[in-house]
């Protein structure tokens, strides 16, 4: 246990700056306070297992952390053929940096599964190694199961890697959430560590709160019911598997529908930024976000975007004209469509109001 001071860890060789030695497992590390930092040696993280040694249950509650993983090894986890253990931090100030192919915070090099990882609160920034997540897995490993509850989550992956999961040469592997239903959450941004490669990859993403910013997400994923999320802060996200909408999604950025790829609305969907792409759209619920950015006709789909189930359209004619007014509602009804009526109470100075009749009379 740390509970304050100025600590410098440096492991020797196949052993973790604070933590496991050679074949042997971590233990406990609880940091409390202070500011510590630990570099692991060849094959060992910076704080959890040696080589082949699980990274045991690492607690950080407050301090300053730097951890840093030697080749094979994650700045916090496993080392080198070993998952990395339960981690958990609920404060604090934590870096970490994983070693060549092990993860910023997660496993080492081809660590097996029984990675668990719990952020809930904080400010952590984690990168990953070459061929490694931020957090989750290292080269050729399992991603794990990963919490992020709150506070403030930067997880870069390393070369070809997401930030968040599993990297390209593992099978995609791991379950995460990220919040909870009626808090506050978490804000998250996951970048891969080069291009064309997702910030998040993984097997299930379970979003309940807080914001999340990630280009691209591979992950079967769900917005909780009650679940309110802000996505698409770094300049848009693409989902790239079957996502599935049961609470709130805010567009901070656009989102993009790929072709043979479906997102199911069963709540809500608001702008400011647009939804795009070629993919389709089943439409349960409510879309107030528009579907490009041409101001004349914003609720008009681009094409190859299909949009079924609430999707309406509705053209008006003002009175005295024969001029149609498109209005394109995605919702059961104006309001929840964000979609206003003009107002053509008056006519010459004559009050009119709306007719319910088929094509008139005005």
């Amino acid at each position: 246990v740390i509970e304050n001071g100025t600590i410098t860890s440096r492991g020797g060789q196949r052993g973790a700056g604070i933590g496991g030695g050679q074949l042997l497992s971590n233990g406990t590390v609880t940091i409390n306070g202070g500011s510590v930092t630990a570099v692991g040696g060849e094959s060992a993280a910076g704080v959890g297992g040696g080589q082949e040694g699980n990274g045991g249950i690492v607690t950080v509650n407050g301090g300053t952390v730097v951890a840093i993983g030697g080749p094979l090894g994650a700045g916090i986890g496993g080392g080198l053929d070993n998952n990395g253990g339960t981690i958990v931090i609920n404060g604090g100030v934590v870096n970490a940096t994983g070693g060549t192919f092990g993860a910023g915070i997660g496993g080492g090099d081809r660590g097996p599964s029984g990675t668990t990882i719990t952020i809930n609160d904080g400010t952590v920034t984690a990168i990953g190694g070459a061929s490694s997540a931020g957090i989750g897995a290292g080269q050729s490993g399992d991603g794990g199961e990963i919490a992020i509850i709150g506070g403030t989550v930067i997880a870069t992956g390393g070369t070809d890697s997401p930030g968040i999961a599993t990297p390209a040469l593992s099978p995609s592997t791991g379950n995460i959430s990220i919040g909870l239903v009626g808090s506050e959450g978490p804000d998250v941004v996951a970048s891969a560590g080069g291009p064309d490669h997702p910030g998040v990859r993984a097997i299930s993403l379970s979003l309940r709160s807080g914001s999340i910013s990630s280009q691209r997400i591979v992950a079967s994923t769900v917005v909780e019911s009650g679940g309110q999320l802000d996505i698409g802060l770094d300049g848009g996200t693409q989902f790239d598997l079957p996502t599935t909408n049961n609470g709130t999604l805010n567009l901070e950025g656009p989102l993009t529908i790929p072709a043979g790829r479906v997102f199911t609305n069963n709540g809500i969907v608001n702008g400011p930024a647009r939804i795009e792409g070629t993919g389709s759209i089943v439409n349960n619920g409510s879309i107030c976000a528009p579907f490009n950015d041409i101001a004349a006709s914003p609720f008009v789909p681009p094409t190859g975007l299909t949009v079924t189930g609430n999707a309406y359209y509705l053209p008006l004619r003002p009175p005295g004209t024969t001029a149609l007014i498109s209005n394109r509602v995605y919702a059961p009804t104006f309001t929840q469509g964000c979609v206003g009526l003009p107002d053509f109470s008056t006519q010459f100075g004559v009050h009119v109001g709306w007719t319910a009749g088929v094509d008139g009379p005005f």
